[in-house]
């Protein structure tokens, strides 16, 4: 119950107090401090109260993380401010709110026991409520209850402002202990605490200079959510704190750098009206105990530009940096670096299935998708990393699986991103948990769905590990030559080869591998890059009929690469050559044709090749197709 109630909190804070004692003084202070700490605060601006609450205030007092109850001398004579009381004692109860009481110019022990001027008060509501002896006990408990708990006595503080600083600190570190870094710790931070600990001892260190900490690591490796938790648990020990997220990003857009410049002194002054003038703003920061987290820093000139040099700032503030580029840091003299590792690889799949599917094993999360939703999750991961979007749409289109919802479900996962190239981007664990889907499904590589490896590619068409019983295969590798074993080559696409008039006499010649080299000009545009592959017998009858061509074989595929080697073969079936027999005809030669599509001026086919695939020996066993794949030939 708890739990619940804190994940959905509109306030951070709400203030109790009687507005008589304190609505003009201390209780406006307070206020105006809590909000330039960015706290959500709810404090009640009605002058005119009536004998009861109101259900919004009701409502307000639920929907706080933190009750602040500013006992005055006139506090117990409100019946509104005692049902407020009772009512954030039983928030406190049901769903462990956190209440802390300033006692404010009242001794703890007269709020207790109703004694003292604080008694006066509540002998006077006592006067009107005593028909309702039952109400006024509610209240006696609520009163001693709360004014047991620890508090902030003002007697003991000489100085308002002071006692103030106290309180909001107070509330800034029960918010971060007891509200955000629980919530965080179970449900986002993961392999992250005893980082954390190792950077917030690194900046402990004693330092007559500011003392700058370097994050380095590659992309995607954790750097900002390490640096994130890091100044989510020490930046209320500052006076001042800024995260500056994107650096990189941010700096490349119009006025960027004097943006970034601008957050950081508004962040740091809390001042959101913050003067233009640079020299004032930086002697006032000076002054100030700071916190700056400049995330994801590519060059030292962004550093340069957003706050100078480090010498504006006093001793005891620290500075980290998040960067890919080591050079970065030793460029604004950075001693101190924390190379970041990558997660333990049980940890970092722990993070992204939280982040994913808000569980803790991506397994189960995984299941829950449509099968459709599946494939194109592990085509992406197996093949379209980088690719352009529109592409790997057409290409599921061509397959039956309605892409559009599926991507979009992905992106909402944040499974996949598409970048502003138009290219969709996946997160390099979580390429290698789909990589990992497909290689569960079997421990042969002929029996998985995908094969993206170039060793398990050799594997299977070296070994036959693979069923090729459909008599036709077509598979797309990177290389841009017709490999040397294919005996036929020829630039362009189209290869006749002549056969021998016996060649397919007791069906010597099982089939063809046929391979391709496309491309497509600077100038290409999307034609939907259909492309036909096919076979043609030219025939000869032995009645003098003329020759004539007969089509074998023919297939079209939309998903292709330029400057890919596109392999298939095609094998012969006993229906090809039946009619020829019969009808008394004899192959002649053999046409193999690669068709751009139609009308298309700006694709082509650089090169093709054929090879024959014949009978290894007399006992009819035919030579594996799969083999004329991979010949040796030297590189």
């Amino acid at each position: 119950m708890a739990s619940s109630y804190r994940n959905n909190k509109k306030y951070d804070v709400f203030v109790s107090f009687r507005g008589e004692d304190t609505r003009d003084n201390f209780t406006s202070h307070l206020y105006s401090a809590l909000c330039r700490q960015n706290i959500p605060t709810f404090i009640d601006d009605q002058l005119n109260r009536g004998d009861q609450i109101s259900e919004s205030l009701v409502y307000a007092i639920e929907a706080s993380a933190i009750s602040v109850i500013v006992f005055s001398e006139g506090y117990a004579s409100s019946g509104w401010c005692l049902d407020e009381l009772v009512k954030i004692l039983e928030c406190k109860k049901e769903y462990a709110q956190i209440v802390i009481p300033v006692f404010y110019r009242v001794d703890p022990s007269d709020v207790r026991n109703q004694t003292g001027s604080f008694g006066n008060s509540f002998s006077k509501l006592e006067e009107r409520f005593k028909e309702n002896s039952k109400k006024l006990q509610t209240w006696r408990n609520a009163l001693k209850e709360a004014a047991t708990l620890s508090g902030f006595p003002s007697q003991n503080i000489r100085r308002e402002s002071e006692l103030i600083n106290e309180v909001v600190n107070h509330i800034l570190k029960r918010l971060l202990d007891q509200v955000f870094r629980r919530n965080d710790n179970k449900n986002q931070l993961v392999g992250v605490e005893s980082r954390v600990e190792e950077i917030q001892s690194l900046l402990g260190v004693q330092s007559k200079d500011v003392y700058a900490l370097g994050i380095w690591g590659i992309g995607g490796i954790g750097k900002t959510t390490i640096a994130r938790a890091t100044f989510d648990k020490i930046s209320s020990d500052f006076e001042g704190s800024c995260f500056l997220e994107n650096v990189r990003e941010e700096s490349q857009k119009p006025g960027g750098l004097a943006c970034l410049r601008q957050k950081l002194l508004s962040n740091l002054l809390k001042d959101k009206n913050v003067s233009l003038d640079i020299g004032l703003n930086f002697r006032r920061l000076s002054r100030m105990k700071v916190l700056i987290v400049f995330d994801d820093v590519t060059c030292f000139s962004q550093l340069e530009s957003i706050i100078g040099s480090l010498d504006c700032l006093t001793p005891v503030s620290r500075i980290i940096i998040t960067t890919r580029n080591k050079q970065v840091l030793r460029n604004w003299g950075v001693r101190k670096r924390y190379e970041m590792e990558a997660l333990e690889y049980h940890h970092a799949l722990e993070l992204f299935s939280r982040h994913a599917f808000k569980q803790n094993h991506p397994d189960v999360g995984y299941e829950k998708f449509s099968s459709k939703e599946k494939n194109i999750f592990l085509d992406v991961a197996c093949f379209s990393q980088g690719e352009d979007v529109n592409v790997v749409m057409k290409f599921h289109n061509a397959s039956g699986f309605y892409p559009e919802i599926g991507i979009s479900v992905l992106v909402d996962k944040s499974l996949i991103a598409i970048d502003s190239y138009n290219k969709i981007r996946m997160h390099d664990l979580v390429q290698e948990l789909g990589r990992e889907i497909v290689r569960q499904e079997s421990i042969n590589p002929g029996n998985r769905s995908r094969l993206w490896h170039h060793e398990d590619i050799y594997e299977v068409l070296t070994y036959n590990t693979r069923d090729f019983s459909m008599g036709k295969c077509l598979t797309v590798l990177p290389g841009n030559e017709i490999p040397k074993w294919f005996e036929f080559q020829s630039v362009g696409s189209f290869i006749t080869l002549e056969m021998p008039p016996d060649s397919f006499n007791n069906s010597r010649v099982q089939g063809i591998a046929f391979s391709a080299i496309l491309a497509f000009s600077d100038r290409h545009v999307d034609c939907g890059r259909w492309f036909s592959f096919s076979f043609e017998l030219k025939v000869k009858t032995t009645k003098d009929c003329g020759t004539h061509d007969t089509r074998l074989f023919q297939s079209r595929v939309n998903y292709v690469e330029s400057d890919h080697l596109h392999l298939g073969y095609y094998l012969f079936c006993e229906e090809d050559f039946n009619v020829f027999w019969t009808c008394n005809c004899i192959p002649e030669a053999v046409h193999f044709n690669v068709f751009p599509p139609l009308e298309c001026q700006c694709c082509g086919v650089k090169k093709c090749g054929i090879q024959l695939i014949r009978f290894l020996n007399s006992s009819n066993s035919i030579e594996d197709p799969s083999t004329c794949f991979n010949r040796n030939e030297e590189d």
